[in-house]
């Protein structure tokens, strides 16, 4: 019988989802305060990616959100956000406000939620030409999301190399 070892291959994670793992917010006096994000995905993703290697890739849906999007950006770098089980490695992605919306609340929420509870006659768009334009802007949504992982994970992946 051989003595094989088994180590368990690694390999950097990226994680892409509307939600971030903190909601960024801007205090009184200009400065930007940090909360641990709402949702399931924090919950069980959050101390996987901690102190891991790897990045989460997230909408930026509060003005806060949007001025560390800004300020990384124009630093190139990515935002580090503390966690209890660690520090996680954050892009947050700033779109077209009316995209956003049309994203998240039109598609996202008034169709694909009810498409996936199974509950279709709600998911059903009333309004043919209005879904269509937002339909638009939810590929453009994640367009920016699959460029930014496909970035995100080319340059982890040279680092590994």
């Amino acid at each position: 019988m051989s003595d094989m070892s088994h180590e368990r291959a690694t390999a950097p994670l990226v994680i892409a989802s509307n939600r971030g793992p903190v909601d960024f917010a801007v205090t009184d006096d200009g400065g930007i305060t940090a909360r641990r994000g709402e949702g399931g995905l924090i919950a069980v993703l959050g101390p996987v990616l901690a102190d891991g290697d790897g990045v989460w890739i997230a909408a930026a849906r509060t003005e806060g959100d949007r001025v560390m999007a800004r300020r990384a950006a124009a630093e190139g770098r990515l935002s580090m956000v503390d966690l209890p089980e660690g520090r996680v490695a954050l892009r947050a992605l700033e779109f077209d406000p009316g995209d956003y919306d049309a994203y998240y609340s039109t598609v996202g929420t008034q169709t694909l939620w009810f498409l996936h509870h199974h509950l279709l006659d709600e998911a059903w768009p009333q309004d043919h030409a209005r879904f269509r334009a937002d339909w638009g802007a939810y590929t453009r949504v994640n367009d920016g999301f699959a460029a930014a992982c496909a970035e995100v994970a080319s340059q982890i992946g040279r680092a590994h190399v």
